[in-house]
């Protein structure tokens, strides 16, 4: 019984420390981590020089010439423009678009009774685990103002198609709320779900921060433990240094 909890709480671990990413890459195009970032233990990212991308083929020297560059810089301006033109059409907020501002990172107070995971950088969780895998799990993706036009349903569809590709087999994800709110002046989702997998009853509390960078924070329990008022109020702390 023991060992079956315990790889019941691993799948569930892995499942925190991939969901976010995996949602956010597969609905929108573009959106991922090409730069190296070091955390502090504050939990503010500074961002590093990006790594080597490796040898051209066949010999040729990497890089681009001036007119790929100048092509490069012109298609990120289109883009730039017509997801401004898009966002203002569908009510969003264009700022993150329009912005040429740089953030520093995203803190937020960690509830007592969790600790920094050693082995997972920015999961945090509880002194009793895995006995109770309750946990929050911090993430800093590549930024895209299109982030705003996922929709409900979209969350809803990756989501599910992230729990199959983990848990082998279909998880049905029930969506509380879904919501757009703001966070240190930055257009935001706070999402509300639940679904049950390995026999485990799982609710998950996600923020996902529009700004020059997607900050996502995520807070997850088991139906064995109630953190939620802690987590909420951990949520409500959540700002974006700038």
């Amino acid at each position: 019984m023991k060992a079956e909890k315990q790889k019941s709480h691993g799948s569930y671990r892995r499942l925190a420390a991939l969901m976010t990413a995996v949602c956010l890459i597969a609905v929108l195009p573009g959106c991922g981590q090409n730069d190296a970032e070091e955390t502090s233990a504050s939990g503010i990212v500074q961002p590093t020089a990006a790594g080597d991308t490796g040898d051209a083929a066949d010999g040729e020297a990497a890089g681009t010439s001036g007119d790929d560059e100048a092509r490069i810089e012109m298609d990120e301006e289109m883009r730039r423009q017509l997801t401004v033109e898009l966002l203002e059409e569908n009510g969003k907020d264009a700022s993150a678009a329009e912005s040429e501002s740089s953030t520093r990172g995203c803190v937020f107070d960690v509830p007592e009774g969790f600790a920094q995971q050693p082995d997972v950088e920015n999961l945090y969780v509880t002194e009793r685990y895995p006995y109770d895998s309750s946990m929050i799990y911090y993430e800093i993706l590549d930024g895209d103002p299109a982030l705003q036009l996922m929709t409900e349903d979209m969350f809803g569809q990756e989501a599910e198609e992230m729990l199959k590709q983990t848990y082998g087999e279909n998880v049905s994800l029930t969506i509380d709320s879904y919501e757009s709110v703001t966070v240190s002046g930055f257009p935001a989702f706070r999402i509300l779900c639940h679904y049950t997998a390995d026999d485990i009853d799982i609710t998950q509390l996600e923020y996902m921060i529009n700004a020059d960078k997607t900050y996502a924070v995520t807070y997850s329990q088991t139906s064995d433990y109630d953190w939620m008022e802690m987590f909420e109020q951990s949520a409500d702390t959540i700002r974006i240094l700038k």
